[in-house]
């Protein structure tokens, strides 16, 4: 349950810290959006042909957020706003 909370609460946390993080907050993002791919397909792999649809759902939730928070992230757009001069 810890890990739950966790879990969840690093994703306000990151978004919060958008508009002023640096390269530290892009590598944190990568690695959230990395592990909510591992769950996703964890659940996938594990429980697909015996967990109930919201479960399975969830699941492909976690992926479909996973892999654009990675993409975006990496991508030169990205890298650039997060090594952007502050004011």
């Amino acid at each position: 349950m810890l890990w739950g909370v966790i879990y969840a609460a690093l994703a306000p946390v990151f978004a919060a810290r958008f508009g002023k993080g640096g390269n530290a907050l892009r590598i944190g993002t990568v690695a959230y959006g990395a592990w909510l791919c591992v769950v996703g397909t964890f659940t996938l792999g594990l429980t697909v042909s015996i967990a109930p649809a919201i479960i399975v759902m969830t699941a492909l939730v976690e992926l479909a957020a996973g892999v654009p928070l990675i993409v975006f992230m990496v991508r030169k757009d990205g890298v650039a706003w997060f090594s952007r001069p502050r004011h």
